[in-house]
């Protein structure tokens, strides 16, 4: 957590704090029949993109996956990545205020995740100057 004299952090559930999950995705033409629930052998088989997404996706990954990383290719650019996830046909994960446009558009799809550890979903936290409250 922050600690500055002049910050104070606000935990949105008093002003719409939420969440959001993370997706496994991947071009719809990765897949010629319907998707089918992945696992992590088939995960490590495929065109696969890494970003180390924050705590705790990180740890559910290093726990489901394992620590030895085997992605085709990691990047730590969010950018970046959705430019290679899209251009490259690969599959990665993705949080939802991401992934959901290219979903809508059917650029990507979600392709259902078998996990032994259920998928952490990401935090969303307000932090603001306590002279500016108002800005």
């Amino acid at each position: 957590m922050l600690s500055h004299p002049n910050l104070n952090t606000l935990i949105l559930n008093m002003l719409g704090y939420f969440e959001e999950p993370f997706y496994l995705v991947g071009s719809p033409e990765l897949f010629i029949e319907d998707v089918v629930e992945l696992t992590r052998d088939q995960l490590n088989k495929s065109s696969f993109i890494h970003i180390p997404w924050e705590t705790p996706f990180i740890e559910w990954f290093h726990n489901e996956i394992g620590v030895k990383l085997f992605p085709s290719i990691e990047v730590d650019d969010t950018t970046l990545y959705v430019r290679i996830l899209l251009e490259q046909k690969m599959r990665g994960f993705l949080p939802d205020v991401v992934a959901h446009q290219y979903i809508k558009n059917k650029q990507l799809i979600k392709i259902p995740f078998k996990s032994v550890f259920p998928m952490p979903k990401r935090s969303i936290y307000l932090v603001y100057h306590k002279k500016n409250k108002g800005s």
